[in-house]
């Protein structure tokens, strides 16, 4: 029944759920820096809580923004194909961390997450099944723009500028951060060659470099995953027929 919601719908769910996921971990984030920064924090402090903020509400306001979008979005073939397999990746990611959030709920032997005995759930553990919820509804929306037919003709109507706004600043925010996940996985090997340094000089053990190299891929793949939507949408925005090319071309890709 979830899975033949159309895009719109997909997109109110996601909202809802991004929010969620958004506004939990963020006031759990900020308390932390606030407890592990001195009584009068350095000039760079405050500006930098404001970015983090601002960052974490692009995605809600993109999805609350294809949410009252009522214009005309075509996707090609290529972008559809983008649509699903950024959906099938963050699956395979989400279903993958479930077991860790199993076992942080205290889960042992064949007792079960709903087992009266086990510890409480911690702030932590609910902002992770927030995060975990928001990632199952923009896999909805991914899979709702799969969906869409892509050769039926639809009367044109013109994108919100709501959206248009919304999509290029997602896409800015999310391609710049994306490419900072990719330059961390590509200098991992110097990052586990410090913390190693570290590590001898105080006695510890650093953790394993397959371990760091598959957490850096593993975020890398997430993130791209979600930044795939707002580049659909932004991609998928349709022109009036007078400015877009011959039925049967790819000019969407």
């Amino acid at each position: 029944m979830f899975l033949v919601m159309d895009i719109r719908k997909a997109a109110l769910v996601a909202f809802m759920a991004s929010v969620l996921g958004v506004l939990l971990p963020g006031w759990n984030g900020a308390h932390r820096m606030a407890a592990m920064e001195p009584a009068h924090p350095p000039w760079w402090f405050a500006p930098t809580v404001v970015a983090v903020v601002l960052f974490t509400v692009i995605l809600p306001a993109f999805y609350f923004a294809l949410y009252r979008n009522q214009g005309t979005l075509r996707f090609s073939r290529h972008l559809r194909l983008l649509a699903l397999t950024a959906a099938l990746a963050l699956g395979v990611i989400t279903v993958a961390e479930l077991p860790g959030w199993i076992e942080s709920l205290g889960r042992a032997g064949a007792r079960s997450v709903l087992t009266p005995g086990r510890g409480p759930l911690t702030l932590h553990d609910i902002s992770e099944l927030f995060g975990m919820l928001a990632n199952t509804a923009y896999i909805l929306t991914m899979v709702a723009v799969y969906r869409q037919a892509s050769d039926e003709p639809v009367p044109f109507a013109p994108v919100s500028k709501f959206l248009r706004v919304m999509a290029r600043v997602a896409v800015t925010a999310w391609g710049i951060w994306v490419t900072f996940n990719f330059i961390r996985l590509v200098i991992t090997p110097y990052n586990y060659a410090v913390l190693q340094g570290v590590a001898l000089r105080t006695g510890q053990t650093p953790p394993p470099f397959r371990d760091m190299v598959a957490d850096a891929a593993r975020i890398l793949l997430s993130q791209a995953s979600l930044f795939a939507g707002p580049y659909i949408i932004w991609r998928g925005i349709a022109k009036p027929e007078s400015e877009c090319p011959p039925a049967g071309s790819l000019s969407m890709e």
